[in-house]
């Protein structure tokens, strides 16, 4: 299985620790990262790490998500945003089974009302606007 992960801006130091927590677990895929803008990095050539340079297209970046992965993807594949850091083999391994079983869909940014990250996000939006803490 292969991972793959989107960077640009301050995003590279994310993706660099990405891989460095997946080394770290003994993955032993191949890391695509596709990137946008700079990308200022000293690979070790025994990494089994993959740069890919994007168009920037006047684009958002996540719109190149898709044609990403399918122009660079063969056989099993998971994408990873470049913001997480993999703590266990275990995940990896969960992950890897899933996907051998059948096709695996993440929703992201989908978090019910009473999730407390929401509502940490939430009180550190008041506080930053000056607003009235909810005492809750």
């Amino acid at each position: 299985m292969d991972v793959f992960t989107l960077v640009s801006g301050d995003f590279v130091y994310g993706a660099a620790a990405l891989c460095n927590s997946l080394r770290a677990v003994k993955f032993e895929g191949a890391i695509h990262v596709g990137y946008m803008g700079e990308l200022e990095w000293t690979i070790h050539p025994s990494a089994p790490i993959i740069v890919h340079r994007l168009d920037a297209d006047g684009k958002w970046m996540g719109n190149n998500k898709p044609n990403f992965i399918m122009d660079h993807a063969s056989g099993t594949y998971s994408y990873i945003d470049a913001d997480c850091i993999i703590t266990t083999s275990t995940f990896i391994e969960a992950v890897r089974e899933a996907v051998l079983r059948r096709p695996v869909f993440c929703a992201e940014a989908i978090i019910s009302r009473n999730d407390i990250r929401r509502l940490r996000w939430r009180a550190a939006k008041e506080r930053s606007l000056g607003l009235p803490q909810d005492a809750g």
